[in-house]
């Protein structure tokens, strides 16, 4: 930082403090350069601008702005040195760059401003008594793992619940436990430790045969670090009795662009790629699928290319190709829808991926229908 101070040109200044407000007050790595400039006159907008913006986020990160102040401006209060910025003006090297420190070290307690490195996983794995739910029968469980693939003990709090998936009513128990039975709340991991746990799902009276139902499930670690880590959604249905064992899931992960409404000149294709995955704890060979796109409309003129071929015609407006996919291996898959050369055309797609395998059958869908439409102007 110190050297930079000397080097910076008032435009890479201003865009360091440009750099320096989208990461909201990620200053510990930069902000020595910031206040060795502050003093020259060319920078004077420059700190006010800082400064501002420092009080505004200091409205919203409270006690923890307050206390990255107190090591700016006054003191650091562990040791009783002078705050970055005495020291900066007394020309004191040492004390600046031990304030500097003591700026990191604070602000490694703060999560989202570098505190923590690493990330959390929440997983689905199997559910052993099938993802069929009997109304009033006993629950059945789905087994999670969740990962603490940080550097940081971390004490999570557990939450699952189920939904009509059609956004309906629907009742319906949920319990948290672990493997020996006992209900779970809270689950605390030590770095690169993960853990298994198990969710009960049920049905009550009222729910309907062939019912649709999501399962969500979520852990989330309190203050100061916040954070919110989801699993995937998992399908269930309601049925007269439950399934077998399954250890294999299909879904998608992303779809690019994940645009519903899009333009697009005449005589251009439009483009997307659609990430799905397949997961198994026993599969030991790729898994055999088949990637269906269906225009919603009148599917006259329109026309599907998947993975740069011509896609198979299952009817009147869906078309298909058979793609493979390995374990835990996320998939790309391009589709080209083609339009007819038309000014005004519109049509809508959506995209589903089904496995055709020896093993239990599954399918997803992509709620989002997307829609396209041919123009012949300026796309901007």
């Amino acid at each position: 930082a110190v050297a930079l101070a000397g080097r910076l040109s008032t435009d890479d200044a201003l865009e360091l403090w440009s750099r320096l407000g989208a990461a909201q007050l990620r200053v510990a790595e930069a902000l020595a350069a910031v206040v060795f400039l502050n003093r020259q006159p060319t920078f004077l907008t420059l700190r006010t601008r800082f400064e501002a913006e420092f009080l505004i986020q200091s409205v919203t990160l409270g006690a923890y702005a307050n206390g990255l102040r107190t090591r700016v401006q006054s003191q650091i209060p562990t040791t009783g040195g002078p705050a970055l910025l005495p020291a900066v003006d007394a020309h004191d090297l040492c004390a600046a760059t031990q304030a500097q420190a003591a700026i990191n070290d604070y602000m490694g307690q703060l999560a989202g401003l570098g505190g923590i490195s690493g990330d959390s996983e929440l997983a689905w794995v199997q559910s052993p008594e099938g993802q069929v739910l009997v109304p009033d029968a006993s629950p059945v469980a789905h087994i999670y793992r969740l990962s603490n693939d940080t550097d940081q003990r971390l004490e999570y709090v557990l939450e699952a619940r189920t939904t009509a998936a059609d956004g309906g009513a629907w009742t319906g128990p949920t319990v948290i436990q672990d493997a020996s039975g006992t209900l779970l709340t809270t689950l605390t991991l030590d770095p690169d430790a993960s853990a298994q746990f198990r969710v009960l799902t049920g049905a009550n009276s009222d729910a309907t045969q062939g019912q649709r139902v999501r399962l969500d499930v979520l852990a989330f670690v309190g203050p100061p670090h916040n954070l919110r880590i989801e699993a995937e959604p998992l399908a269930l249905t309601v049925g007269q009795q439950q399934g077998g064992s399954v250890d294999r899931n299909l879904r998608f992960i992303s779809v690019s662009p994940n645009q519903t409404n899009r333009a697009v000149q005449l005589g251009v294709n439009a483009v997307y790629t659609a990430n799905v995955v397949f997961e198994s704890t026993t599969a030991t060979s790729p898994e055999p699928a088949r990637f269906e796109v269906e225009v919603l409309g009148d599917p006259a003129g329109w026309s599907v290319r998947i993975e740069g071929g011509p896609a198979d015609q299952l009817s009147p407006g869906t078309f298909s190709r058979q793609i493979t996919l390995v374990a835990g291996q996320t998939r790309p898959v391009r589709i080209d829808v083609v339009p007819p050369r038309v000014d005004g055309a519109a049509n809508a797609v959506r995209f589903a991926v089904e496995s055709i395998g020896d093993g239990s059958s599954l399918r997803a869908e992509r709620p989002e229908a997307y829609t396209i439409t041919v123009t012949r102007g300026v796309i901007g």
